[in-house]
């Protein structure tokens, strides 16, 4: 196969490092690929979401992708007619190799790189991927020697190995997935039977479209100093994940704060099968994975699974402003506690003051009222603290005894937190990913009295809903009035401009990141100098962040 490492032509030293770069594209891409999958967290569903997106062309049609595929019909012109065409072709691909993992080591350095976190479960795939490579290289020798004798035939071989690292990461996937389905359900079923040998132990299952990462970190800062309480790691809630932070739990443990992560029907009972939660708290439902749920009912079963598990006296805590919450149905025994703003709730909110610096709220309870002051503001995150207070009362704490942990409460990294700088606030929503989180920062921010701007990305894995909802966004950013509209995403552009231009919203307060860089960097500077608000809204954002 490499007969033509003996001679050193200028030709055959210009193949040599043409396969070596082209080697360490296939390890480039193989990375890459390996870490879409552990994005997506190996779902299948999640995967084919990702490819039926606007981001199909970045991720698997990519300028280098397509300039790879250009050198291989070019060499297959060689090897049909005359191999003189495939000579002027590998400067051609040298220059590609050089240019894509030169901006692979910019990110590197640039610490922007998509790297994977390292497991057991990834390093079998890496594994098995690099056997799949090698059983294909051998498999091309073969099958094009029989056809071709030109030199070139090996970076045939290679450019065809780049191309396919998608399908071989796939196959990688399926050849696991039996092992890891066996061993994931042995894993439950330890989990399982440690949480039954946990007699004291209560676990609050945490469920909803949104809120369910800020809900748990302050029903954690309420509960912390009355009893031994653990939680799930950051927004780490699938069934693997909680199962495994259940068997790291001991008999001093007295509750359990768990986020119940669902994309489809079936994943909540998948993990309350072995949490066996004594509470539930549904923080609120909207289209959030709408395409992977696949439609309104099926969500609202999907995110209710939890209250099958509660027994008779057992507390389900539901955010009553979500409408589609109003639509769950409530098993028989089990005692409904409704929060929110709205009129019929059992702990209703009512805001006394809010600005970015922090709120003042009533609670009403049991026909009592309660105040309280938190550092914590807009509307969400009032919502997300009745449900705390709500769950901690239902457990036996003093409501006015939560007044001073109230007023000390924090949110997780990336969601709402808000910097006070010289020229204004910073405001960083990048964690979020809903309609109803986006619209409740952009209510905040329209609290500012000076001049607002709005980093945006693109909301992922809305299906058919993606179009009204971006446009229900668009409607939102016409009326707070923003003076810079920066959009990061790509893949619903032209819905948010065209749906802003209808409005009438002027067209040079909307820039896109991708092509405006300038113009941003100096309405931004601009903008600091008389004092602004910045709201980074979604992933991308962070970029700019």
């Amino acid at each position: 196969m490499f007969y033509f490492f003996e001679t050193m032509s200028f030709v055959n030293i210009i193949l040599n490092i043409l396969v070596f770069l082209l080697i360490a594209v296939v390890l480039r891409k193989q990375i890459y690929f390996l870490y879409i999958w552990q994005w997506k967290e190996y779902r299948v569903d999640k995967f084919l979401d990702l490819v039926k997106s606007g981001k199909f062309s970045r991720v698997f049609l990519d300028f280098f992708t397509i300039c790879r595929l250009l050198g291989l019909f070019i060499l297959f012109l060689g090897a049909i007619f005359h191999p003189i065409f495939s000579y002027f072709d590998y400067l051609f691909i040298i220059l590609i190799c050089v240019l894509e993992l030169g901006y692979f080591a910019k990110q590197i350095f640039a610490r922007k790189v998509l790297v994977p976190k390292y497991t057991y479960k990834l390093f079998s795939l890496g594994v098995i991927s690099v056997l799949l490579n090698l059983i294909l290289l051998i498999g091309l020798v073969s099958f094009i020697a029989k056809f071709y004798k030109y030199d070139f035939q090996i970076l045939i071989i290679f450019l065809i190995l780049t191309i396919a690292q998608p399908l071989i990461t796939f196959a990688s996937i399926l050849i696991i997935t039996p092992f890891d389905i066996y061993l994931k359900c042995l894993l439950l079923k330890k989990a399982r039977e440690y949480r039954l040998s946990l007699d004291k132990l209560k676990v609050v299952g945490i469920s909803g479209s949104y809120g369910k990462s800020s809900t748990k970190e302050i029903l954690y800062s309420l509960l912390e100093r009355e009893m031994k309480v653990e939680k799930t790691f950051k927004n780490h809630n699938s069934t693997l994940a909680v199962a495994r932070k259940i068997l790291s739990l001991d008999n001093s443990v007295d509750m359990f704060i768990s986020e119940i992560g669902a994309y489809r029907e079936g994943d909540g009972i998948d993990q309350c099968k072995f949490s066996l939660p004594n509470i539930s708290i549904i923080t609120g439902l909207n289209n959030q994975h709408f395409a992977l749920f696949g439609g309104k009912n099926e969500i609202i079963r999907a995110e209710s699974e939890s209250l099958q598990f509660l027994k008779k006296g057992n507390f389900a805590i539901i955010n009553w402003d979500s409408l589609w919450c109003r639509e769950i149905k409530i098993p028989v025994g089990i005692k409904l506690i409704k929060y929110g703003f709205s009129e019929g709730t059992d702990f209703k909110a009512s805001i006394v003051n809010m600005d970015l610096a922090g709120t003042s709220f009533n609670i009403i309870w049991n026909n009592n009222t309660y105040f309280f002051k938190t550092n914590l503001t807009s509307q969400g995150s009032i919502q997300n603290i009745l449900a705390g207070i709500a769950t901690s009362v239902c457990l036996g704490l003093n409501i006015e005894d939560l007044s001073k942990k109230v007023e000390k409460l924090n949110l997780p990294d990336a969601t709402l937190n808000i910097s006070k700088k010289e020229f204004g606030f910073i405001i960083d929503d990048t964690y979020n990913a809903n309609l109803d989180g986006v619209l409740n920062a952009l209510n905040l921010l329209n609290l500012y009295k000076g001049k607002k701007v709005l980093f945006l990305d693109d909301l992922a894995e809305l299906g058919d809903e993606a179009k009204i909802t971006h446009e229900q966004i668009a409607n939102k950013i016409v009326e707070v009035n923003l003076d810079l509209v920066v959009l990061t995403g790509s893949n619903f552009l032209d819905v948010v401009q065209t749906h802003l231009r209808i409005n009438r919203f002027p067209e040079e307060k909307v820039l896109v990141s991708s092509s405006d860089s300038a113009s941003i960097y100096e309405l931004l500077t601009k903008l600091k100098s008389q004092k602004v608000a910045i709201l980074y809204e979604g992933y991308l954002s962070r970029n700019f962040l």
